[in-house]
């Protein structure tokens, strides 16, 4: 076997793992993800690529597999998607390693960074959404308003950018002016970035209406954890329990009636928003539910967001239908969505092809989606006229504060108000630019609420109107790149 030359900058594989695993474990270490990039620069530079993205590919996957409280998924499951998320997130390191002595230094400081941008917008397109993006590592209001730009991609390419400028100054290649043209260059965009963050989030927006809205997430003893009976434990089959199971059905949309009709009296809300699939209801019950729930709005005066899975009698084995529907004040249904982006190998659910609407009430313009479809920029692009957005979402705790943090991206992206309710997880309300008013988490055993006044107010954004340009420029940008290191500028190393 031939023997691999050691080069002491290879040992720079210990600490980057080591951060990767702080911050896998500690997501508010935001500061990591910005050093990280810099040491996988350097140790697939100093590595041959084959061994790089070998060794790197199977630390960080034993990595992720200590993050069960993430990833919840079971058995080769579990272990195929770490892999993936390994891979995936190393690809640009092992990119720019092989492409990097094939093109002029002038455009080395934008390999990484294009190739960032490039396949994580590649993934986004898949199941996967933008889940594992290095985005999503940063809180920073500042910082993120950004995204009102370029989408989550601009977070990346600042992240990146950063880090092959750094590594462009420690290299030794590099003369004294370029060094202070690319030290310009770091800091210029960073000012750049922050500046605008600071303008934008000191711009009032004239904000002269505000809803009230409440939340509520059914957890304490009464409630029914249908999902876990029959999807993760398959303790009931609908076709041999249909009666019990309608009749459980039933007690259960009862008591959450009951308790909903409790939090009206005490707290005058205008909406009422359920968390995601608080009930199970087969469809041979539904014209009755549909009925029921048209009463309670009419008698309350409320604009009554209900969240449920309709299933047949071979559920689970054929899937479902995940749907919010909203009641007026006047008894009718306003708004029926059903769920686009069920989660992969979690979820029983037919995905449906019918994206989230706009729908308005008075001179405020509405929308709904359900929790994973938040994930999708592509999707929730869909509804950018709206001025207010529900997000009725159950997540599971390792995932609490991540998944409110990528819904909440959407909310700059769009310029809208976003309410989040969400059993097992974090539930905010943020503004039009992405400002937190109001977050609670919502993890007890028992029947919690948020109630908050939501301001129906506007945000300008140019990524609501030019969607993905960002992305495809860079991905554009890459693809010259790759032509120029392939056909034109002949091989140095």
């Amino acid at each position: 076997m031939k023997s691999i030359k050691l080069n002491y900058l290879q040992l720079c594989l210990i600490p980057v793992c080591i951060l990767e695993y702080l911050i896998g474990n500690n997501p508010s270490l935001s500061l990591i993800a910005w050093v990280t990039p810099l040491l996988w620069l350097t140790f697939f530079h100093y590595t041959k690529p084959i061994y790089a993205i070998f060794f790197a590919v199977i630390c960080l996957t034993l990595i992720y597999a200590t993050q069960h409280n993430v990833n919840i998924l079971q058995g080769i499951s579990f272990h195929i998607t770490n892999l993936i998320f390994a891979f995936t997130y190393l690809l640009p390191f092992l990119v720019n390693r092989l492409l990097y002595n094939r093109i002029p230094t002038g455009l080395k400081w934008l390999l990484l960074p294009l190739c960032g941008v490039t396949v994580e917008y590649l993934m986004s397109l898949t199941s996967n959404g933008t889940w594992g993006s290095v985005g999503y590592t940063q809180t920073n209001i500042y910082l993120l308003q950004v995204l009102s730009i370029t989408g989550i991609y601009g977070i990346v390419f600042i992240i990146y950018l950063n880090a092959a400028l750094l590594f462009a100054l420690i290299s030794p290649t590099l003369n004294k002016k370029m060094r202070i043209n690319f030290t310009g260059l770091a800091i210029g965009v960073l000012l750049i970035t922050f500046g605008f963050g600071y303008i934008r989030l000191n711009t009032l927006n004239q904000v002269t209406q505000k809803v009230k809205v409440m939340g509520l997430t059914f957890q304490g003893e009464s409630a029914w954890p249908w999902f876990r009976e029959l999807v993760w434990e398959g303790k009931a089959t609908i076709h041999k329990q249909k009666n019990e199971i309608s009749v459980k059905s039933n007690q259960a949309h009862q008591y959450y009636l009951q308790e909903t009709q409790k939090a009206i009296h005490l707290n005058q809300p205008k909406w009422v928003i359920w968390n995601e699939a608080s009930l199970l209801i087969l469809k041979a019950d539904f014209r009755k539910f549909v009925q029921v729930n048209s009463s309670f709005a009419k008698k309350n005066q409320v604009f009554f967001g209900v969240t449920y899975f309709l299933a047949g009698n071979e559920f689970p084995q054929q899937k479902g239908e995940n749907h919010l529907s909203i009641f007026a004040p006047d008894g009718k249904m306003i708004y029926d969505y059903q769920k686009n982006k069920p989660v992969d190998q979690m979820e029983p659910a037919v995905a449906s092809t019918s994206p989230p609407q706009v729908f308005t009430v008075g001179n405020i313009k509405f929308a709904g989606a359900i929790c994973a479809d938040f994930d999708y920029p592509q999707l929730i692009r869909k509804i950018r006229l709206a001025n207010v957005v529900f997000a009725p979402s159950a997540d599971w705790p390792g995932i609490k504060d991540l998944h409110a943090l990528m819904a909440n991206a959407r909310a700059i992206e769009n310029g809208f108000a976003l309410f989040r309710i969400t059993s097992s997880g974090k539930s905010t309300l943020s503004d039009s630019k992405g400002r937190i008013l109001n977050s609670q988490y919502h993890l007890k055993q028992a029947t919690q609420l948020l109630v908050t006044d939501v301001p129906v107010d506007k945000s300008k954004s140019l990524y609501a109107l030019v969607g993905d340009l960002f992305s495809w420029l860079c991905i554009a940008g890459l693809i010259a790149i790759l032509l120029y290191a392939v056909i034109f500028y002949p091989k140095i190393n």
